[in-house]
């Protein structure tokens, strides 16, 4: 089965712009385990420690706090546009990060490549919301 992060509705717990690259930590990442790649077979679900880095990082944070609820979020990668990566993903190439933040912090960052991995032990949880 596959994990497939979405970036709108993950907490970010931090954002660190380093000397290696712009790390963002989700303390709890939005999470759709997969078995095939139709979506009836998608179950909503949360996984935590799940880290992104981007390397070569160029960020634009034109003020406030980035961290909580993502509202809105999407990757660029070679001219695309995702909402969603597959978990754990790698990819090189201009890429760009867009976050809108439920507190109403933005940033965008651009980079030359990007990683998400687990920090630790691959986890999901199923989401127990009620619709």
């Amino acid at each position: 089965m596959q994990l497939q992060l979405e970036f709108a509705d993950s907490e970010v717990s931090r954002v660190h712009l380093g000397p290696d690259g712009l790390t963002v930590r989700f303390s709890a990442a939005q999470v759709y385990q997969c078995r095939d790649s139709t979506p009836i077979t998608e179950t909503a679900g949360y996984s935590r420690d799940v880290e992104l880095w981007l390397s070569g990082a160029d960020i634009s944070m034109p003020g406030g706090h980035c961290f909580g609820r993502v509202s809105v979020g999407r990757l660029e990668l070679n001219g695309g546009w995702l909402k969603r990566i597959p978990l754990p993903f790698q990819g090189q190439g201009p890429v760009r990060l867009e976050f809108a933040f439920a507190n109403g912090s933005e940033f965008s960052v651009s980079g030359s490549a990007i990683e998400c991995r687990f920090n630790g032990e691959p986890n999901f949880a199923e989401s127990l919301f009620c619709f």
